[in-house]
C-alpha cells in the first residue's frame, strides 16, 4: 500500500507540475511557475521515497512480492542484491523515472538562470508524467497471489526467491545498466530544450542552453554502451564485444544521433544554419529511446535478442506504443506548425570549409543510424508482416556501416584541418602531408605484417590518418589553451577505437584445443594445461587450466555450469589473460604474467564442453555400463534398440508449482511415449524428478513389465527458444537383446581420462577498443565543461 501510494503521489505532482508550466508560461503567470515548481518538487521527492521503499523491499527479502521473488534471494551478496533494483521491466522504468526525477531538480535551477524555466520544464515534467504513469500501469509492488491468483492463496510469503539469471551475476550488472539509464533520462533535456525553443519562437539561444546537456549524453550513453560491451566480452564467453544484438543497437542509435546533433549545432552557433535540422536532431535522441524501450519491453523482440525483457501484457504494451505516438506526434506537429517562422539562412559552403566537413561528418552518423535503425527493427517489421519475428543477418550491418566508417575516419582527419568558410588549398597541403605520410607508413607496415582485406586496410589508413592530424592539433592547442582540447581528444578516441577494432575482429587466431586431464598443449607460444576442477559457490564448477609462458605460470578457473534458470542451459564463463583483467591487483602472480604477455593482446580462454576418452561426442545415444543415454527433444522420435522414444512434455501438479514458487524442492514429470517393435501398443510413462532448491536432480525410475527401466538424467527448459528436451537413461533387462548390444558395445564406451574442450583466442590491440572509448569520453567532457563555461560568460 505506501509504495502504490507513493507512486499515486508522485503522478499527482508531476501532473500539477504539467499543467501548472505551460499555463504559467502560456500565461506569464509567475504564480502558476510557482505552483509548478512545488508541483515538482512533491513528484520528484515522492519517486525518490518509492524508489528507496522498493530498494527496502529487496534489502529485507519481502518475497511475497512478485519482482522481489522474481529476481533477489538470500544468497545474493550485497552489490548483486541491489543491482536486483533494476534487472526486470519493473525496476528498470523506477530507475529511469528516479533519474529523470533527480536531474529535473537540477535542470530546473539551470533553466531558471537562462529564463528557460517554464517551457523547458512543461514539457520535461509531462515527460515525468508519463513514466510515473508506467510505474501504476506496470506496478513493482505487486503481490505473488495477485500475479498467480489460481495457484497462491493471498497472504502467501515464499521462503526464497528464484534469484538473479547467472549471466547477470557480475560486477558490471551493478555499474553498466544504472549509468546507460542516466544517458536515456538525460535525452530528454535536449528534447526539452528544442520543443521550448519552437514553443518560444527562439530559434537560435535554445542551442546554446542545451549543447551542455547533449554533450553529457554523449558521454554518459557512450561510456555506459561501452560497458555493455566489455561486459559481454568478459561473461558471454564468444569473445566478442559487439554482436549488432537488437538491443545493443537501441542504445547505439540515439547515440549517434546525439553525436551528430553536437556537429550540427556547432554549425549553426558559428554560422547560423541548420536551424531547422537541429529541432528535428535535437529531439529524436529522445524519441529514439522510447522506440528503443518498446523493443526491448514490448516483446517484440522475442528469440531475436539475448537482452529481450518477458512479455509485459497488452497493457503495457499499448502503453508504450501510446507514448511513442504522443511524443512522436507532438513534437511532429509543433515543427510543421514552426516550419515556415524557422528561419532559413543560406550558407555557400566551400568544399574545403569546416562547415561542410561538420556536415558530411553529421551525415555519415545519421546514415549509420538509418542503416541500424532498419536492420534493428527487422523483428517488429517482420512480425507485422508474416507473424513471426526474425533478426537481420549481422553481415548486414558491416556492408552497409563499413563504408560510412571509413568516410567517417577521413573526415575526422581532414574536417579538422578545414578552416570555417574556406581553407587555402597550399595551408591544407602542408599541415596534412605530415600526418598522411606516417598513415601510409603505419599502413604500409600492417600490409607487410598480414593485412590484404581492401576494405580493412582503407579503413585502417583513414583511421591513422584521422589519429595523426588530432594528435599534431592536440598537440598545439596544448601549448596554448588547453581547454579547447576536448574535439580532438574525441576524435583521436574514436580513431583509435577504430584501429582497435579493426585489429580485434578481422586479425584474431582462434584454436581449439583437446586437452586431455595432466597432458599439455601448445598455442600461441603458452603451453595449457588441464589439471581438473574445483567447486565454486551455488553448485558451479571450474576447470582449472595452467597457463605457462616458460618463466611463469598462472591456473585460469574456466567456469561451466548448467543452469536451472535457464531451463537446463550451458553457460559458459570465460578467464581473459588482459591488462583490464581487474584480479591481477589481488594476484601478484597474476600481474607479472600479464605485465610481460599482454601489452598488446589479449590471451582469450572460452570453455566449450567436458568429455571421457573414448565417449563418442554426439548427440546421438550413447552407451555405457549405467545405461543407454538418449537425448530426446520434445515431439521428436528417436529409436535406439526395440524401442523409439518421444518426449511428449513436462507435467507439473498445482501444489509443486506452489513449492517450485516459494523457492523449495519439487515435482517436475516428464512424460515419455514408448513404441516397441513386434507390433506392442505404444505407452506412456511418467518420469519424475526431485529438483533441490540449489539445482540438484533426483531422478525416479520406471520399470516395464518385461523389466527394462527408465529415469530421466537431465532437463532442459528453455521458454525463450522454446526448446525442451531431457536425457533418458534407458537400462535394458536382463538377457535381452538390447542388454546385449549394451554389452558388446561397452568396450568403446569405457570411461577414460576426462578430457577438457576449449576454444583459445589472441585478440590483438583489443585495449585500444576499451582506450579509444576512454579518451573519447575525456573528449566529452573536456568540451561539455568549456561549453558550460562559455554560457556562463554569455549569461553575463
Amino acid at each position: 500500500m505506501i509504495g502504490r501510494a507513493l507512486v499515486v503521489v508522485a503522478f499527482g505532482g508531476m501532473l500539477t507540475a504539467t499543467i501548472a508550466y505551460m499555463y504559467g508560461f502560456f500565461k506569464d503567470d509567475d504564480r502558476a511557475v510557482r505552483i509548478a515548481r512545488g508541483g515538482f518538487h512533491v513528484g520528484a521527492v515522492a519517486v525518490i521515497l518509492t524508489a528507496g521503499y522498493f530498494m527496502n523491499l529487496i534489502l529485507t527479502h519481502q518475497f511475497q512480492y512478485t519482482y522481489v521473488w522474481s529476481y533477489s534471494s538470500y544468497e545474493l551478496h550485497p552489490p548483486l542484491l541491489i543491482s536486483t533494483f533494476y534487472v526486470g521491466q519493473q525496476g528498470s522504468f523506477m530507475l529511469w523515472t528516479m533519474y529523470t526525477s533527480i536531474i529535473g531538480l537540477i535542470l530546473m535551477v539551470y533553466a531558471r538562470k537562462h529564463n528557460y524555466e517554464a517551457s523547458v520544464m512543461g514539457i520535461y515534467s509531462a515527460i515525468a508524467t508519463f513514466l510515473v504513469l508506467l510505474a501504476i500501469v506496470k506496478s513493482p509492488f505487486e503481490h505473488v497471489w495477485q500475479t498467480w491468483p489460481k495457484d497462491v492463496h493471498a497472504g502467501f510469503m515464499p521462503n526464497d526467491g528464484r534469484g538473479l539469471n547467472p549471466l547477470l551475476e557480475n560486477l558490471w550488472i551493478v555499474i553498466h545498466p544504472p549509468i546507460l539509464f542516466l544517458g536515456f533520462a538525460s535525452t530528454a533535456v535536449p528534447f526539452a530544450h528544442a520543443f521550448s525553443g519552437m514553443l518560444r519562437k527562439d530559434y537560435d539561444r535554445w542551442t546554446k542552453v542545451a549543447v551542455p546537456w547533449t554533450l553529457f549524453t554523449c558521454a554518459v550513453l557512450g561510456f555506459g554502451i561501452t560497458l555493455g560491451g566489455f561486459w559481454a566480452y568478459e561473461t558471454l564467453g564468444w569473445g566478442g564485444f559487439w554482436g549488432w544484438d537488437p538491443v545493443e543497437n537501441s542504445s547505439f542509435i540515439p547515440w549517434l544521433f546525439a553525436v551528430a546533433s553536437v556537429h550540427t549545432l556547432l554549425v549553426q552557433r558559428r554560422t547560423g544554419g541548420f536551424k531547422r535540422a537541429n529541432m528535428v536532431m535535437g529531439m529524436l535522441p529522445f524519441l529514439l529511446v522510447l522506440y528503443s524501450t518498446f523493443l526491448t519491453r514490448s516483446g517484440v523482440l522475442g528469440d531475436t535478442s539475448v537482452h529481450s525483457f518477458e512479455k509485459p501484457g497488452m497493457w503495457v504494451y499499448v502503453y508504450l506504443v501510446m507514448l511513442i505516438a504522443f511524443f512522436v506526434i507532438l513534437g511532429t506537429a509543433l515543427f510543421l506548425f514552426r516550419i515556415k517562422e524557422i528561419p532559413h539562412v543560406k550558407i555557400h559552403y566551400s568544399l574545403t570549409s569546416r562547415e561542410f566537413a561538420l556536415f558530411l561528418g553529421a551525415a555519415s552518423l545519421v546514415a549509420v543510424a538509418c542503416f541500424t535503425l532498419i536492420g534493428t527493427s527487422a523483428p517488429l517489421i517482420t512480425n507485422i508482416l508474416k507473424g513471426k519475428p526474425s533478426a537481420i543477418d549481422p553481415s548486414y550491418y558491416i556492408k552497409t556501416n563499413l563504408p560510412l566508417a571509413i568516410f567517417m575516419a577521413a573526415m575526422i582527419g581532414l574536417g579538422q584541418l578545414f578552416w570555417w568558410k574556406k581553407t587555402n588549398s597550399q595551408t591544407l597541403s602542408k599541415t596534412a602531408s605530415l600526418p598522411a605520410a606516417a598513415a601510409a607508413l603505419l599502413t604500409a607496415i600492417v600490409i607487410l605484417a598480414g593485412m590484404r582485406n581492401i576494405w580493412m586496410v582503407l579503413f585502417f589508413l583513414a583511421s591513422a590518418f584521422a589519429l595523426f592530424v588530432n594528435l599534431q592539433i592536440a598537440y598545439k592547442i596544448a601549448r596554448g589553451n588547453p581547454k579547447f582540447l576536448g574535439a580532438s581528444l574525441a576524435h583521436i578516441g574514436i580513431a583509435v577505437l577504430f584501429i582497435g577494432i579493426i585489429a580485434s575482429t578481422h586479425y584474431d587466431k582462434q584454436v581449439v584445443l583437446t586437452l586431455p586431464r595432466d597432458e599439455p598443449a601448445n598455442a600461441f607460444g603458452y603451453k595449457l594445461t588441464y589439471v581438473g576442477t574445483s567447486q565454486l559457490s551455488l553448485g558451479r564448477t571450474a576447470y582449472n587450466v595452467v597457463v605457462s609462458d616458460g618463466s611463469s605460470k598462472f591456473v585460469a578457473p574456466l567456469v561451466m555450469y548448467s543452469s536451472m534458470y535457464e531451463g537446463g542451459a550451458i553457460i559458459r564463463n570465460p578467464y581473459i589473460f588482459s591488462l583490464v583483467n581487474y584480479k591481477a591487483f589481488t594476484h601478484p602472480a597474476l600481474l607479472a604474467f600479464i605485465g610481460r604477455n599482454m601489452l598488446t593482446r589479449d590471451l582469450y580462454l572460452s570453455p566449450q564442453s567436458v568429455e571421457e576418452e573414448g565417449v563418442r561426442k554426439a548427440n546421438s545415444p550413447r552407451i555405457s555400463s549405467n545405461g543407454i543415454f538418449v537425448p530426446l527433444s520434445i515431439n521428436e522420435p528417436v529409436t535406439v534398440g526395440k524401442y523409439t522414444f518421444t518426449f511428449e512434455g513436462f507435467n507439473v501438479a498445482e501444489d509443486q508449482k506452489v513449492a517450485m514458487m516459494s523457492g523449495e524442492a519439487f515435482k517436475l514429470s516428464s512424460m515419455i511415449l514408448l513404441r516397441r517393435k513386434g507390433g506392442h501398443a505404444p505407452r506412456t510413462i511418467t518420469l519424475t524428478n526431485k529438483i533441490n532448491p540449489g539445482g540438484q536432480n533426483q531422478a525416479g525410475t520406471v520399470a516395464t513389465p518385461s523389466g527394462d527401466r527408465f529415469k530421466v538424467m537431465k532437463i532442459h527448459v528453455n521458454n525463450k527458444t522454446n526448446q525442451t528436451g531431457v536425457l533418458l537413461d534407458y537400462l535394458p533387462a536382463k538377457n535381452s537383446s538390447d542388454a546385449a548390444m549394451m554389452a558388446k558395445s561397452s568396450g568403446w564406451e569405457a570411461p577414460g581420462k576426462q578430457v577438457l574442450i576449449l576454444q583459445a583466442t589472441i585478440k590483438p590491440f583489443i585495449n585500444l577498443v576499451w582506450g579509444g572509448v576512454i579518451i573519447m569520453v575525456i573528449g566529452f567532457i573536456v568540451t561539455w565543461r568549456r561549453r558550460r563555461e562559455d554560457l556562463a560568460v554569455l549569461r553575463k
